[in-house]
């Protein structure tokens, strides 16, 4: 058996944290099979980083004052672990990385990973990554509903801040043929980012348009501390 300090749900896909385990590696690795533009996956540079992505998963339930992250620990510290409680950001005053993994539900097969920079209630989404055979079956669109949802309406976020790459459609940008804010080689060839930047209350409107009013109302379930 395994906790699993939180997962959220829609019914067809999950997301929970990273896990310190050989399995949430690999899958981050197959995620990037294809990332770069010459072919390489960087195994030896992960071996080190991957460490560093879960240290900071450690760091955040300790920075809440938790001795070990645990149901009781939480209950201890007076965080919620009941269904669909908000969590409150004043838990976590200093800022972190988030690394969550993406799975189907029934099958548990991965369908791909994220990573954001949290501050307060302020999120910058840093990338999110799928594996080559989950693309194109719609789940990165659920992605981005149920995040924002688990962001705004179950942990306190007050902010979110998206870079995507120029000219890709993303479900909240509403023009992504606007200025360029960056570019990088991480992936070899040029990518150019622009940038968006919502609030709270742009998301609330965002999601009250007729056109969204589905995803708005669609299933979705926060559980803490699942044995597995």
């Amino acid at each position: 058996m395994a906790t699993i300090p939180y997962r959220y749900t829609d019914g067809t896909i999950y997301i929970q944290g990273m896990q310190n385990t050989t399995t949430d590696k690999a899958n981050i690795l197959l995620a990037r099979a294809d990332w770069r533009a010459d072919g390489v996956v960087p195994t030896e540079e992960f071996d080190d980083m991957f460490p560093l992505w879960y240290e900071e998963h450690t760091r955040a339930w300790k920075m809440a004052g938790m001795n070990e992250d645990t149901k009781a620990e939480a209950i201890r510290i007076g965080q919620p672990v009941g269904t669909n409680e908000v969590l409150a950001r004043s838990f976590y005053p200093e800022p972190f990385y988030l690394t969550e993994m993406i799975y189907e539900v029934g099958t548990d097969n991965f369908v791909g990973f994220s990573r954001n920079w949290l501050n307060g209630g302020d999120a910058e989404h840093l990338v999110t990554c799928f594996h080559p055979d989950q693309r194109g079956k719609g789940y990165m669109n659920r992605f981005s509903v149920m995040s924002s949802k688990a962001w705004f309406l179950h942990s306190g976020g007050t902010s979110a801040t998206h870079y995507t790459p120029k000219g890709q459609a993303s479900y909240y940008v509403a023009d992504p043929n606007i200025d360029i804010f960056k570019t990088r080689y991480d992936r070899i060839d040029r990518v150019d980012y622009i940038k968006t930047v919502f609030t709270k209350a742009d998301y609330l409107a965002w999601m009250d348009l007729p056109a969204n009013h589905a995803d708005r109302d669609a299933s979705f379930t926060t559980q803490r501390y699942l044995e597995v």
